[in-house]
């Protein structure tokens, strides 16, 4: 009867090393916030905000309008647009 007990002591001690190791770490994935996108401000980039921190750089694109226009300082809070022809344009 005492050799029984050992063995299951002994099984016992093994299933819950078992158990405590492979148990999951806690982590705070889930505790993050999602990344919030910019506001932006189309006339003027400075003015512009992140709802989780600072703006770090700019970079102007046009992603509407004719092929005929040119971002004279893409990475400029301000940027003027040159060769521009009668049309509507999103940048």
């Amino acid at each position: 009867m005492k050799q029984i007990l050992k063995i299951a002591a002994l099984v016992s001690l093994i299933a819950l090393s078992v158990f405590i190791s492979c148990k999951k770490e806690l982590s705070c994935e889930s505790c993050r916030t999602v990344n919030q996108p910019p506001v932006a401000n189309a006339i003027d980039g400075s003015t512009s905000s992140d709802p989780d921190g600072s703006i770090i750089s700019y970079k102007w694109a046009k992603i509407a309008g004719t092929v005929s226009s040119k971002i004279v300082k893409p990475e400029s809070t301000k940027t003027v647009v040159k060769t521009l022809v009668t049309g509507v344009y999103q940048f």
